[in-house]
């Protein structure tokens, strides 16, 4: 089990194919991936803060479906550049800006 300091999550995960075909991993992760929001006295949450009186136990609530995002066929380099050019792919994206990192004061 995860937990995640935000709101927000991204899970990438590999598989391998079983006889160059790649239906039963698929199947698989489908069939045995879970992904549950976490409420506070429900699952996920220790025993031990609820016997303490941290948290009330609260009520399961069902998950939601699972949205999968196939990226199969799909082309992409998982490898950053190793030189200056990282700086720039970084730049273009926006990810490099210093409006989004926290100030020092």
């Amino acid at each position: 089990m995860a937990r995640s300091r935000t709101k927000r999550a991204l899970i990438l995960g590999r598989s391998f194919l079983v006889s160059n075909d790649p239906k039963p991993a698929v199947e698989l992760i489908q069939k045995t991936l879970k992904i549950y929001p976490y409420v506070s006295g429900g699952v996920g949450t220790s025993i031990a803060e609820i016997l303490n009186g941290q948290v009330k136990p609260g009520r399961t609530v069902p998950p939601p479906t699972v949205r999968f995002i196939d990226g199969s066929g799909k082309s992409f380099n998982t490898v950053p550049p190793s030189d200056f050019s990282f700086y720039e792919m970084l730049n273009k994206t926006g990810a490099g800006r210093a409006s989004r990192c926290p100030r020092r004061r």
